[in-house]
């Protein structure tokens, strides 16, 4: 076989091998420094020293030094990648009498930088669920910590049952912002919460919370409606798109109504169950999102504060700034509806300070939907991630106050936390800013 034959298929395999890691491992997981790993490996897996032949395949004598070479500089740029845009460290903070873990994620340029503390919801789970969002923003020049959500179980050493109550996470997070607050190296002026779809409602308890004057909130996704109704909503849909027939939807529906009212107030429980005990015998109930019994004691308590949670009255009181970013491609939470309520909400308490982000082709979560193309990887365009960093040193700087040229506070950040085109443009990857 010719040098050029196999440094063509040498290219290939780098090309496959790169998208292959791109494509297996985990959005928490930064895919780009995996990918330069692996290809490296792969790379020079292939152009070792060995039989002049194997299956067909000559190493000739140019192919096998460039081959060398490239893995080598592959696997240096992965390691550097790493090693030179942030610093991460295992922590731990003290909530009430327990103590949890939680890993710090600080830029490499000196500080105090801003902060924010990304607060789960109460299903959210481990920790390195935000890794990619918070190796984004230390990149930026902007510390973040990330800790355990409820549904970890690692940090709290909790029991399975019902959802962890907005206002527990709510305290949890203050508790994170405070101990944040006295880190050395982070500006105690210039922190605040980031928080995505369910931690989007524990999020504005947060920012209201007397115990921490928080700076600014970024909400991804926010719901407007209580997880109650949400619930209500995507089950009738759903059951809608599986073909069900209305009176079958009508009937769905009514039983959740029951169950919300019964979980609020335990009124109607015996009659309930017998209805549910019913409804379990139909073709639709397990599209319908509805349980085989209704829970009672604590259960029916818990459950009845964590469903009828209203987020847009939380958002009311609100004082700090408010950037909500949310994707058009998304089935959970109409976008314009979520930023209307939430500018409504803000406006009644007296905050008009509040600026909103529409952006084409991104999903609830924020990354684009995996479901583009089969091989793209699930990550956050850059206009997105642009206008969060950079709304975050905005606000961040107006906390602080007016700072000297060249000041030890000033914050450092990459040329590309710049967002480009801001404002309403025709391009998928852009949003359509409102404020």
């Amino acid at each position: 076989m010719t040098p050029l034959r196999n440094l063509t298929a040498t290219l290939l395999l780098l090309a496959g091998a790169g998208a292959l890691a791109a494509v297996l491992l985990p959005v928490a997981f930064d895919g780009r420094y995996a990918a330069l790993a692996l290809a490296a490996t792969a790379l020079l897996l292939f152009t070792l020293p060995g039989r002049r032949r194997r299956r067909g395949l000559a190493a000739g004598s140019l192919v096998r030094p460039i081959g060398i070479v490239a893995s080598a500089a592959l696997l240096l740029a992965s390691f550097w990648q790493v090693a030179a845009v942030h610093r991460e460290l295992e922590v731990t903070f003290r909530h009430a009498s327990e103590k949890r873990e939680a890993t710090l994620y600080l830029p490499r340029t000196d500080g105090p930088h801003p902060a924010v503390v990304v607060v789960p919801g109460p299903g959210a789970g481990p920790r390195t669920e935000q890794l990619y969002l918070a190796r984004i923003l230390a990149e930026q020049g902007i510390a973040a910590l990330i800790y355990d959500g409820p549904a970890a179980r690692r940090s709290t050493g909790g029991k399975e049952g019902p959802p962890a109550r907005h206002e527990e996470l709510a305290d949890v997070a203050t508790s994170a912002l405070r101990w944040l607050s006295r880190h050395p190296e982070v500006d105690p002026a210039a922190i605040g919460v980031l928080a995505s779809r369910d931690g989007a409602r524990v999020a504005p308890l947060v920012a209201r919370n007397e115990a921490f004057d928080v700076a600014f909130v970024v909400v991804v996704s926010p719901p407007y409606e209580s997880p109650g109704e949400e619930r209500l909503r995507l089950a009738a849909r759903e059951l809608r798109e599986e073909g069900f027939p209305e009176a079958a939807v009508l009937r769905a529906s009514d039983l959740h109504r029951q169950l919300l009212a019964y979980q609020r107030s335990g009124v109607g429980g015996r009659r309930l169950t017998s209805e549910l005990a019913a409804a379990a015998e139909r073709p639709w109930f397990d599209d319908a999102g509805l349980p085989p019994a209704p829970p009672h004691g604590i259960h029916r308590h818990r459950w009845g504060r964590y469903l009828t949670l209203d987020p847009v009255e939380a958002w009311r009181g609100v004082p700090c700034p408010v950037l909500a970013v949310s994707g058009s491609w998304q089935h959970e939470v109409d976008a314009w509806k979520s930023h209307a309520a939430l500018r409504e909400a803000l406006e009644r308490g007296g905050n008009r300070d509040f600026d909103g982000a529409v952006f084409g082709g991104v999903g609830s979560d924020g990354l684009r939907p995996a479901s583009l193309t089969p091989l793209q990887p699930r990550r956050m365009p850059r206009p997105v991630r642009g206008l969060i960093v950079q709304w975050i040193h905005d606000r961040a700087a107006e906390a602080r106050g007016p700072q000297e040229p060249g000041s030890a506070s000033e914050p450092a950040r990459s040329a590309s936390s710049t967002p480009s085109g801001q404002g309403s443009t025709s391009s998928a990857d852009a949003g359509s800013r409102h404020s």
